[in-house]
């Protein structure tokens, strides 16, 4: 029989009275009321995290498990799967070209035809991204492509199987949305060949090859290489003849050695957008000569090579290379620059402007200071002097000689025409001012070697905005690429989100405004006033230190804010744009004048009660800045226009111009001086004749006759 067990007796517990609750509630009770938030952050996280990875394996071609993944298995990937192409709809079924058999000669090369190829998208989602032999298939089939001239069928091709991958990034990551794409050479590859056919075209990708083996082989080994293919769309533009362009690459790329035909990209680059049209090199006395691409390039290709250059061509990119290559004068007189100036470094080469003696004599038509012109080479310029237009020229054309972008850059100001020159310095900025007057010559105009039209000075200024040589950059053109992929498809909110996206990314690359804009204006009507304010905001914002570029914003304001102001509002924004830029830049009277215009234009629309707003702008502005000459000529007209028609007025007008000439402009001067007011009586003369005040007309003339007989005595001198 078992002994029962013994069961201790319970200890007492001491007696404790009870707590008082503390002021503000219990610690259980702070713990809750933290955790619920704390619980509800972690759960967002945990969700957006679960459905990245959800749109990361759609991406890949296979189905997450949550399963899998905490248990940490590998799951299977699903097949590979096809993007079908897209069906056509009944009502409009896509047109291909037709093809006239009898319109091409028989040898005319490959053309565009119908086949029965296969026709379906390729892939860029899934193992395909990675896998090689889709690279390989692709690269097989744009030999083809050189070979039949199917461009169309290809870019088709390449845009829908593109634009699927591009929708199933995950929306949430913004602008970095697409940056696991890029990082496949397979989509790389696809997205610069889809570009490179919609903005060359077809049909001149199908002209390049006629009937030129050596260009085809070109085109194949330049559809390959996805590098080559971005420098050339970063550089190219709308005015660009791209047939004309890619043809002179071709030209270049087949005179360097195989192994080294792609080491100087962007020299080429360069090369095919400047040498798309004839170009030529000019001497003072002499007729001008065309430059032949080819010699030109391998000019400066071999003195690259030999370390002959101040710069080295390898380390500029294309854009900044175009002012380079387009020196206006012969390969002798650049072997002559670079003997004679081979001590001078890069960031001294403002010095070569003062190191032409300047030349009165040429100016007064006086007694002559120097030798004559011989030959009007560079250096008949160093031995005999010059004015300024000599000056620019040499500085600018020694410049490209070694290497050092530069810029031959005139301008107005108080003392008439003038001429400087700009260029890069070893710092990556691009000094602006050397041989640059102060009086008045606040904006110059140089002449684009790409496509020979005349683009303010700022322009060249911009390319060494350090953010256009970055990351950011890159990014931003990639994703206008993209905006276009979308636009191809009619993904037309995609297209504008990736645009925003753009200018997110690099806020001061001006294209990507100006698209985002136009994209903006295509829907106006479903364009938001909201909106509008937020990109005029930004641009200016971009550019605060760029008060050339914020003109873009001003037009957008224009058109899209200014008509919903009050008087009061518009009173308010357009004083204080034109106080704003008289006190931040005084000395461009270029832009304050601009902003004047932009006033006058504001309440000219509103309608004929507010002319006399437009007119008291005009006359402030005349006898406000009337110092300076060319704002005091370009005020003259839009004070006129202001009062045409009514005679009362008309004669205020004329008494107004007559004060004010005699009080800030009348009087003596050097002899530019006095040749720039000569030509200002001569306009002002206009406006006597037209209004019929005869006496004040020979007045003028009088005065006209005074100056030039001042002049004539400088001859004598």
């Amino acid at each position: 029989m078992s002994t029962p067990r013994r069961i201790p007796p319970r200890r007492p517990q001491p007696y404790r009275p009870p707590q008082a609750p503390k002021e503000g509630g219990s610690a259980d009770g702070y713990a809750s009321l933290l955790l619920i938030p704390l619980v509800a952050i972690v759960g967002f996280l945990a969700w957006d995290e679960y459905q990245e990875r959800v749109n990361e394996a759609k991406t890949e071609g296979r189905t997450y498990s949550l399963v899998d993944d905490l248990l940490g298995r590998e799951p299977e990937p699903a097949a590979p799967v096809a993007v079908a192409p897209e069906p056509a709809k009944p009502a409009a079924p896509e047109a291909k070209p037709a093809v006239v058999a009898e319109s091409k000669p028989k040898d005319s090369g490959p053309a565009y035809t119908e086949t029965s190829e296969d026709d379906t998208a390729y892939s860029f989602i899934g193992p395909a991204l990675t896998d090689r032999a889709t690279r390989e298939k692709l690269l097989a089939d744009t030999a083809a492509r050189v070979a039949d001239g199917r461009w169309e069928v290809h870019a088709s091709r390449l845009e829908r199987g593109l634009v699927p991958a591009l929708k199933a990034t995950t929306r949430s990551s913004g602008a970095k949305r697409y940056d696991r794409l890029w990082q496949s050479p397979y989509f790389t590859l696809g997205a610069m060949q889809a570009a490179f056919i919609r903005r060359a075209g077809p049909d001149k990708l199908r002209e390049l090859t006629r009937d030129n083996e050596p260009a085809a082989d070109f085109l194949r080994e330049l559809t390959a290489r996805p590098e080559a293919l971005e420098a050339w769309l970063a550089t190219v533009k709308p005015q660009d003849d791209v047939a004309a362009g890619l043809r002179t690459w071709a030209r270049l790329w087949e005179d360097d050695r195989p192994e080294f035909r792609w080491r100087n990209l962007n020299l080429q680059v360069a090369m095919a957008v400047v040498y798309d049209r004839p170009m030529h090199w000019r001497r003072l006395v002499r007729e001008a000569n065309p430059i032949d691409p080819l010699r030109r390039y391998r000019w400066y290709r071999d003195h690259d090579q030999a370390n002959r250059l101040e710069t080295r061509l390898t380390q500029l990119s294309p854009e900044e290379l175009v002012w380079v290559v387009a020196a206006d004068v012969s390969e002798e007189e650049m072997d002559w620059a670079l003997r004679e100036f081979r001590r001078l470094k890069q960031e001294g080469w403002g010095s070569t402007y003062g190191m032409i003696k300047y030349r009165m004599d040429f100016v007064t038509g006086g007694k002559p200071m120097g030798p004559d012109y011989t030959d009007g080479s560079l250096a008949d310029i160093l031995k005999c002097g010059g004015i300024c237009m000599h000056q620019g020229h040499f500085a600018t054309s020694t410049a490209r000689a070694v290497g050092i972008p530069a810029a031959y850059v005139t301008g107005e100001g108080n003392r008439g025409g003038h001429a400087w020159f700009a260029y890069l310095s070893d710092r990556g900025e691009w000094n602006m001012d050397t041989g640059r007057y102060s009086d008045g010559y606040s904006c110059g105009m140089t002449g684009d070697p790409q496509t020979g039209k005349a683009v303010p000075e700022f322009m060249v200024e911009l390319l060494g905005d350090k953010q256009r040589r970055s990351g950011a950059a890159t990014a931003a053109r990639r994703l206008l690429l993209i905006s276009g992929f979308y636009g191809q498809r009619a993904e037309d909110e995609l297209r504008r989100e990736t645009l925003a996206q753009a200018v997110d990314t690099a806020d001061r690359f001006l294209p990507a405004w100006e698209a985002y804009a136009a994209a903006l204006e295509e829907t106006d009507a479903k364009t938001s006033l909201a909106t509008w304010r937020s990109v005029v905001k930004g641009i200016r914002s971009a550019f605060d230190k760029w008060p050339d570029l914020r003109l873009l914003a001003d037009e957008l304001e224009a058109r899209h804010i200014a008509p919903t102001w009050t008087d009061n509002e518009a009173i308010t924004a357009l004083r204080g744009q034109y106080y704003r830029l008289a006190k931040e830049h005084p000395d461009r009277m270029d832009l304050i004048l601009k902003a004047i215009h932009r006033q006058a234009a504001h309440w000219t629309a509103k309608g004929p009660e507010h002319a006399d707003r437009v007119r008291n702008l005009y006359r402030d502005v005349m006898r406000d800045h009337a110092e300076h000459l060319p704002t005091f000529k370009a005020a003259l007209e839009g004070y006129y226009l202001s009062v045409k028609g009514d005679k009362e007025r008309e004669t205020f007008f004329l008494n107004d111009l007559e004060r004010t000439y005699k009080r800030k402009l009348e009087g003596d001067g050097d002899v530019f001086r006095m040749k720039t007011v000569s030509g200002l009586l001569g306009a002002m003369k206009e406006y006597y004749e037209r209004v019929g005040q005869v006496e004040r007309f020979r007045r003028l003339e009088r005065d006209q006759e005074e100056i030039a007989r001042k002049l004539e005595k400088l001859k004598k001198q």
